[in-house]
């Protein structure tokens, strides 16, 4: 008899957080690199049409010892960069572009180089526990979206390097 007297507050719940985000990857690129260089920039748009903001806390790449979130910023003149402490906010029915120059994501300790053409995986982390596992091209600094190259009249590419925008999955 006790089960039908929690079937009430089971039925009355709200929904999981979680379900309120629902996030997508648009145009994953990753700057390819030359010679023995064992640092490159990651860069994406992220889109938030969930009704929640999301924060990017963490990133992995299996292509890189350390992989981070990064901003830069001027000081005195110079342009400097650094880990951004707090991650990456996503507003809800918004979106958040990592792109050069500012916010980005940082691959150090490279295991190869980073040849144009090729295809890299990315593992994307969030606040509320989810994933965002990213397919990201590798291309030459002109060729990175947002440049005068980008002829799509936009200036957004609206889908990632296969053509379609990665969706949330759950899990950590």
């Amino acid at each position: 008899m006790w089960v039908f007297a929690l079937l009430p507050a089971i039925l009355l719940a709200p929904p999981a957080a979680a379900g309120d985000a629902a996030i997508s990857v648009h145009q994953a690129e990753i700057r390819a690199t030359a010679g023995a260089m064992t640092v490159t920039g990651g860069y994406a748009r992220i889109v938030n049409s969930g009704h929640a903001d999301v924060t990017l806390v963490r990133v992995d790449a299996d292509f890189a010892a350390k992989a981070e979130i990064h901003t830069m910023f001027a000081e005195d003149g110079v342009m400097k960069m650094r880990p951004l402490e707090g991650g990456i906010v996503i507003p809800a029915h918004s979106e958040a572009l990592l792109k050069p120059g500012g916010n980005h994501l940082m691959f150090m300790g490279l295991t190869g180089a980073m040849k144009p053409g090729a295809m890299q995986h990315i593992t994307l982390h969030f606040d509320d526990g989810q994933t965002v596992l990213v397919m990201a091209k590798v291309k030459s600094p002109a060729d990175i979206g947002g440049t005068a190259h980008d002829h799509s009249g936009t200036g957004h590419n609206h889908s990632d390097a296969s053509g379609e925008a990665m969706k949330m999955r759950s899990g950590g």
